[in-house]
């Protein structure tokens, strides 16, 4: 088993499913299992040219959990200037919808 393979293992477990807070992850833990492993497949992706564009969507669900994460904002600034125009644009769709989420969670209207 590649060590992508056991990430995308841990993403289909039942025991980081959100509603299994009773099964022994607390809701909070599990979201930051989803964090970590968002961000480490990523990693992996992102050496891969043909996978870029896939680490960037993995980085972004990992800032829909935690956009606080520098890191994670550092790998996918790193990753966009490396890559096409083409990528430029995705992350900024991809940005986009973390602000908006993050917007809507504070009741702040655009």
């Amino acid at each position: 088993m590649t060590p992508q393979d056991a990430f995308e293992a841990l993403l289909v477990e039942p025991l980081l499913a959100e509603s299994n807070e009773g099964a022994g992850l607390s809701m909070a833990s599990a979201k930051q299992l989803k964090h970590v492993i968002f961000k480490n497949l990523a990693a992996l992706l992102a050496e891969s040219d043909e996978s870029a564009m896939r680490a960037l969507q993995l980085y972004g669900q990992a800032l829909l959990l935690d956009d606080g994460d520098a890191v994670v904002w550092n790998r996918m600034g790193t990753l966009v200037s490396v890559h096409s125009l083409h990528a430029f644009f995705s992350i900024a769709q991809c940005l986009s919808g973390v602000l908006e989420l993050k917007q809507s969670r504070a009741g702040i209207q655009s």
